[in-house]
């Protein structure tokens, strides 16, 4: 299954209980893709996903997320967004 039709159905299914989803990208680079290539050195830089979630859910007041990572790295980044997020929400 590829990841954009996990997000669809992920989406489809919070619809159908009421909520309104909202699916937004992150910017990532393949490591594997880009070893040994000039693009390494945008691989750092791509890692802000934690930031990117976290702005993309805060800013409006979301009331929930369900974030999907690709990798081990982007995963853990996931990860870490949602446990900003969920240490700003009231109550």
């Amino acid at each position: 299954m590829h990841i954009d039709e996990l997000a669809r159905l992920v989406a489809a299914g919070a619809d159908r209980t009421g909520a309104k989803a909202i699916a937004f990208n992150t910017i990532t680079v393949s490591d594997g893709i880009s070893m040994g290539t000039p693009g390494m050195r945008y691989s750092l830089v791509s890692r802000e996903v934690t930031d990117s979630i976290e702005t993309v859910v805060d800013a409006p007041g979301f009331d929930g997320v369900v974030a999907i990572g690709g990798c081990l790295t982007v995963t853990g980044a996931t990860l870490a967004g949602n446990l900003r997020i969920v240490g700003s929400l009231p109550g």
